[in-house]
């Protein structure tokens, strides 16, 4: 058999003639329905695939109003010519071209089949010219004036124009709503406040507190950060014998390498360093209960993790999570027992915002 190309045929006919008019929509008073024909086979394929191809493209324009004629016409709006290169049943690529008398345009599109099994191939041809042909079409919403019709061209015009301004429409209403825009970022020296806490594994010791501070970005792209801050933490122990309370002013410092998570988060990871002074007082509930009263220097050394999230601009949460050690200590005692102590294994964590300036 010697094989050809497949030449589909596009075509208006008045309202009757095609026998899917019912489901397709209706067009408007004075415009003529278009119509799609069919003609010769494509290579070695089979009358079961044609029918496929033809089933899918029925399917595929019924919601532009085009439907399926049995037979081509001399008078076409237009024809598509489907080269499968090389020309078998199972080419790995057709290419389709669209001669569009209503546009005077010519469409090429390449369509590859390589991932696409068989029983999916008519579909894929079937959207693949239905898309080329809305195409041809839409140019006329673009430029309207563009193209001036041939005698006898007007109502297969007026068709093509209606089927791509409803294609356009139902594009718009199916098109999801932009998203706002993010708020715009400023990463410069900022300042804040945050609250807190502080455990230590011996005695297993909690302080809450809180700290000002502020931090500056620095380096290129701002992959980099210092912070600094002043924190203010106590903790207190109560039993029959009285109660200890230990306060903490602790000066701390981090540098960090700063990386972005996107457009308003960045993390930040890092060593900081801690100093300052313990002060331990006490009040005995029983008389001869001794309890610790002095100070002492503090200080520890811990790996940090922060994370900043931009609200607006110039404003944007800290979380900061960190654990390390001390190396320097304060114990308060109750009777001789210790009860609050800065020694041994820190854990540590804030949550504050800063904003910039």
């Amino acid at each position: 058999m010697v094989a050809r190309p497949l030449i589909i045929a596009l075509f208006f006919v008045a309202g009757g003639a095609n026998a899917r008019a019912q489901d397709t929509p209706a067009s408007p008073a004075g415009v003529a329905p278009l119509t799609l024909a069919i003609d010769a086979a494509v290579c070695a394929e089979s009358a079961d695939e044609r029918a496929a191809l033809s089933h899918a493209l029925a399917v595929e324009l019924s919601t532009d109003g085009v439907g399926l004629a049995p037979t081509a016409t001399s008078s076409a709006a237009a024809s598509v010519q489907l080269d499968p290169s090389p020309c078998t049943a199972d080419a790995p690529e057709i290419a389709i071209t669209l001669s569009d008398t209503v546009t005077h345009k010519a469409l090429t599109r390449a369509v590859s089949m390589r991932d696409v099994a068989p029983p999916d191939r008519a579909r894929v041809l079937a959207v693949a010219i239905a898309e080329l042909l809305r195409a041809s079409w839409a140019e006329m919403l673009l430029t309207p004036r563009a193209t001036t019709p041939t005698a006898g061209a007007a109502p297969e015009r007026a068709a093509a124009a209606d089927v791509a301004a409803r294609h356009a429409r139902s594009r718009r209403l199916e098109s999801p709503r932009p998203a706002p825009p993010a708020p715009p970022r400023v990463d410069n020296l900022g300042f804040g406040a945050s609250l807190g806490l502080r455990a230590f594994s011996a005695e297993r010791s909690v302080f809450l507190g809180g700290a000002l501070g502020g931090s500056r970005p620095f380096g290129p792209n701002h992959a980099f950060r210092f912070a600094a801050d002043m924190g203010f933490y106590n903790a207190v122990s109560s039993d029959r014998l009285g109660s200890v309370r230990t306060d903490l002013v602790l000066l701390g410092a981090s540098v960090a390498i700063s990386i972005a998570l996107g457009e308003h988060t960045r993390v930040e990871l890092g060593p900081r360093l801690e100093a300052g002074i313990g002060i331990a007082s006490g009040e005995p509930a029983q008389p001869g209960t001794t309890a610790s009263v002095g100070s002492s220097a503090v200080a520890t050394v811990v790996a940090e993790a922060t994370l900043r999230q931009w609200i607006i601009a110039y404003l944007h949460t800290v979380l900061r999570l960190s654990v390390g050690g001390s190396f320097a200590s304060i114990t308060a005692e109750a009777d001789d027992r210790p009860v609050l102590s800065t020694r041994g294994i820190t854990v540590g964590m804030s949550l504050g915002f800063e904003l910039a300036i």
